[in-house]
């Protein structure tokens, strides 16, 4: 048993923002693709704030088998998480949670 799919995203070690900079899904795609037959299924996603070309950068590079595509609003209407979450880790993530009011 284990997971078919596994759906990847990657964030900055400095302050654990998300990204899509390629260098950053090679510290850890080797080691998945070594270790598992899953298919590998990179995201799209990053986040609502970034560009079409930035969220592609990995797919792009990385040719996966699977890559997410993210088109619409559905769930980048985060600031529901405000009223649940009073502490955060870093400090980008309130004004992030904030400002995803108006992403749709």
């Amino acid at each position: 048993a284990g997971a078919a799919i596994l759906h990847l995203h990657a964030r900055d070690p400095k302050d654990g923002r998300p990204s899509q900079e390629p260098a950053l899904f090679q510290e850890f795609l080797p080691r998945i693709k070594a270790e598992t037959d899953a298919v590998i299924n990179i995201t799209s996603g990053g986040s609502p704030h970034m560009t079409v070309e930035e969220r592609l950068k990995p797919a792009h590079h990385f040719k996966p088998e699977v890559a997410s595509l993210n088109m619409g609003s559905m769930n980048f209407g985060l600031y529901p998480m405000l009223g649940r979450f009073k502490e955060f880790r870093h400090d980008w993530e309130r004004q992030h949670l904030e400002n995803s009011r108006d992403l749709v």
